[in-house]
């Protein structure tokens, strides 16, 4: 598989769990305690909440869909540095083999 095409997994898998995130706002109120999708969702709020509070020093509800714009940005970041990680640490698993230990 080319590594274009393995970006574009782990991108359209972080927008569909930003577009259920964005979908499940309001949903659940946590009064008795977080289902697994309220959880899903919660984890995906947390890097964009961190980084507003930290911009701005306090959020509103009105705040939370630019919170889960910015999550989304720093998870497409990080799972396409996952990806380059992966492709660069195969790359070096497939060359080590193929030497068949005669470096040693």
């Amino acid at each position: 598989m080319k590594p274009l095409r393995k970006y574009l997994i782990a991108i359209v898998a972080v927008t569909l769990w930003g577009g259920f995130s964005y979908a499940y706002i309001g949903v659940e109120d946590g009064s008795s305690g977080l289902s697994i999708l309220g959880l899903l969702h919660a984890i995906f709020i947390i890097p964009g909440g961190f980084i507003f509070h930290v911009v701005k020093g306090s959020h509103s509800n009105a705040d939370i869909p630019v919170m889960a714009g910015i999550s989304w940005f720093v998870y497409v970041l990080v799972s396409v540095l996952v990806v380059k990680c992966v492709c660069i640490f195969r790359k070096n698993i497939n060359r080590s083999k193929s030497n068949d230990g005669s470096n040693v």
